[in-house]
């Protein structure tokens, strides 16, 4: 059974993401928000973030991207 990766790197999924509704990487929101995650959340944090996201704590067999 594939159960995915325990290692979480938050910077392949700031390289991946799309966004929409008038924003992009550069927008001062979305560079708040990669800061706080990459910077600032413990791997806990980062953990629970993904959960909320994704529903699930593992990264895809691949990893975020």
């Amino acid at each position: 059974m594939v159960q995915g990766e325990t290692r979480l790197n938050f910077r392949e999924l700031e390289e991946v993401c799309l966004y929409g509704n008038g924003f992009s990487p550069q927008h001062k929101l979305i560079k708040w928000f990669w800061q706080i995650v990459l910077q600032e959340y413990t791997q806990e944090e980062q953990r629970r973030l993904l959960v909320f996201a994704t529903g699930s704590e593992r990264a895809p067999v691949n990893g975020l991207r």
